[in-house]
This record gives C-alpha cells, sequence and structure tokens, in this order.
C-alpha cells in the first residue's frame, strides 16, 4: 500500500471518530396547545398551552408564535401559567393582527429552568360567527426554546381547536391535537 493510500485511509479514519464521539443533543421539549370542547355561550374560553421536557429544567427561555382562528375564536388575553410562574420568569404577549399571539418567556437570571406544566394560558372569546361542531384551530406556528446557556433546544409542536358544542364536555381538556415537528436553532439571544 503507497504512503498516499496510507495518509488517505488514515485521515478517513480520525473523521469517523471524531465524528462518532462528538456529542450529540438528545434533549428535547414537547410544546402542546390542548384541545377543549366548550358550551356554546361560554363568557371565556381558557386554552392551555402545555411543555413536556425529556430531561427537568432543559428550558430557560422561549419564544413563539401561535396562530388562531378567527371565525370561531376572539383573542381576549394571555395570562402566565404555572410552570412559569414557579421558575420565576417573565412573560411578555403580542397580538399584532388578529389571528396571532406572539409570546416570549424569559429570566434576567436564566440558570433555573422551566418544568413540565402549563407555560401560558390563552383565552378568547366565541366570535359571533363561531358554529356549533365546527373544531376551530390553534397552532404553534413558530417556536424557538432555549437552554441557560442560550443554546437552543430541540421542541415538537402539536396543535389543539376549540369545538363549540351545545353543552359543556366536563372531561379534561385532551393534550394537544395533531403535531408536527421543528428543530429549533436560532438562539433565543439572538
Amino acid at each position: 500500500m503507497s504512503n498516499y493510500n496510507c495518509l488517505k485511509s488514515g485521515a478517513a479514519t480520525i473523521i469517523t471518530l471524531i465524528v462518532l464521539i462528538s456529542p450529540i443533543s438528545v434533549f428535547s421539549a414537547t410544546v402542546s396547545i390542548d384541545s377543549l370542547s366548550i358550551a356554546q355561550g361560554t363568557s371565556v374560553i381558557t386554552v392551555p398551552v402545555n411543555l413536556v421536557l425529556s430531561q427537568s429544567d432543559l428550558v430557560s427561555g422561549l419564544n413563539m408564535s401561535i396562530s388562531y382562528d378567527t371565525t370561531g375564536l376572539v383573542f381576549r388575553n394571555v395570562t402566565t401559567g404555572s410552570a412559569t410562574l414557579s421558575a420565576n420568569k417573565t412573560m411578555i404577549s403580542h397580538s399584532p393582527s388578529g389571528g396571532l399571539v406572539n409570546l416570549v418567556i424569559y429570566s434576567m437570571t436564566p440558570t433555573e429552568g422551566i418544568n413540565d406544566g402549563t407555560i401560558a394560558n390563552l383565552e378568547f372569546n366565541a366570535a359571533s360567527a363561531a358554529a356549533e361542531g365546527v373544531a376551530y384551530e390553534l397552532a404553534i406556528t413558530e417556536c424557538v426554546l432555549s437552554d441557560s446557556d442560550a443554546d437552543s433546544v430541540n421542541v415538537t409542536v402539536s396543535k389543539g381547536q376549540v369545538t363549540i358544542s351545545e353543552t359543556a364536555d366536563e372531561s379534561e381538556p385532551e393534550s394537544g391535537g395533531s403535531s408536527g415537528s421543528s428543530s429549533c436553532f436560532i438562539s433565543l439571544l439572538e
């Protein structure tokens, strides 16, 4: 075997070893919107947005956009969820137009992470044109999660819906409807 082939073979082995021993992040999170059935005439519809982690205290901040169907839902407000409050985080929200709500959850001391639970509660009224039996979709259209080092955390998002019914469904809300997956590789601090 020539010296060139030995060098070529040795370089390939070194590159293979580097790839195999490089750290691969296995940490991930799921952000989901509950699906609810609400009685016709309900004054305020509260829809939880939940976080489930593969490791505790993994997420230190987040930035997301949520779209909703304006033919059935009228946005009122967002309140801070219990998981966000427990982690001593601040939440700000903005609705730049009908059909879209932006949320940012952060802290000036990002070392304490958010654990599993409700991170926000979206409040809506039923639109005057809301029809009984129709499911009005809520979807996470953008989602960036970061850890305490401002590194991105892989996230899977799951949409939900609100269905207006003749009578209230007293059962627990269903966790997220259809799901999609997106990997976030943008730092929250960029």
